[in-house]
């Protein structure tokens, strides 16, 4: 029966390897410095090293040539994919008795610029034994987040964006066009586990949620031109002039400008959990 288990996994994976034409072998491309001569080869690649925030970049492994899921099994207890400097990291592989999971492609969106390396290792007893890497280039250069005001010429249901590394903040947008001005709303939300438990999520949106959006909008774009802090007294007025569409529900708290966009943190009271919430909604900025 174990026999018959490795040879259907090696068919799977052998067919999974094959899909684009240099899936199924080594180009050449070994930048790590941690590999094992008796281990299978296994190599890290990117389909594009380059890509705006809140983008998906996607990555994958390439196998050496005439490789089995077996073959794999035999070499690595584990292999996991991580980004240079920061913590988390991604199990690609782990396998038992007559058993295997192997992700071999998967995306990532990064919240802020990385002008760095992300990684594949390979761990064989408790040790390194396959390292390889791929330079990548993250920057913040489109109008607002991964947006050109441009590109947004209807309203949309909202849709969210993966950074598999930290799952503990789901980020999702609104976008909306309403007589040729588009617009978008950006929520900030807990993970699942989090936004399930009423006592940890309303932690999270009376503690935590407010400080972590503004100390994030701050960090792509600078401080914010107001804030309800310094500017108590004319805030409300400024965001009803800087903005055309805003909405009387939503009370401001912080306003940005970039050249590009105007930006203001605003809050709702959330009736249903008794508590304020907080998103960012943002506008082209007029010339």
């Amino acid at each position: 029966m174990r026999k018959i288990v490795f040879i259907l996994l090696t068919f799977l994976f052998l067919y999974s390897c094959s899909d684009g034409n240099d899936l199924g072998k080594d180009d050449g491309d070994d930048s790590g410095n941690g590999n094992n001569s008796s281990s299978v080869k296994i190599s890290l690649k990117a389909k594009a090293q380059e890509a705006n925030i809140h983008t998906m970049m996607e990555f994958y492994l390439v196998p050496g040539e005439d490789c089995t899921m077996l073959d794999i099994m035999e070499s690595y207890d584990s292999l996991v994919w991580r980004i240079e400097g920061e913590k988390g990291r991604l199990n690609l592989l782990s396998h038992g008795d007559n058993w295997m999971s192997l992700t071999n492609k998967w995306g990532h969106c990064f919240y802020e610029e990385n002008h760095g390396n992300v990684i594949l290792e390979g761990f064989k007893d408790g040790k390194v034994v396959l390292s390889d890497s791929v330079r990548i280039e993250v920057y913040n250069k489109r109008d607002f987040l991964g947006y050109n005001w441009k590109d947004i010429t209807s309203s949309t249901h909202r849709t969210g964006i993966a950074n598999i590394l930290k799952p503990e903040l789901e980020i999702s947008f609104i976008e909306r066009y309403i007589d040729g001005l588009p617009s978008l709303y950006v929520y900030f939300e807990p993970a699942w586990e989090v936004g399930r438990d009423e006592k940890l999520s309303k932690i999270f949106y009376t503690q935590k949620q407010e400080t972590l959006i503004r100390n994030y909008i701050s960090k792509l774009y600078g401080d914010p031109k107001f804030s309800f802090e310094k500017d108590a007294d004319k805030l409300v007025e400024s965001y009803h002039k800087i903005f055309k569409q805003e909405e009387d529900a939503y009370t401001p708290r912080y306003v940005w400008e970039t050249k590009t966009t105007n930006i203001a943190l605003v809050s709702k009271y959330v009736d249903w959990g008794d508590y304020q919430a907080y998103y960012i909604y943002a506008e082209p900025r007029s010339n």
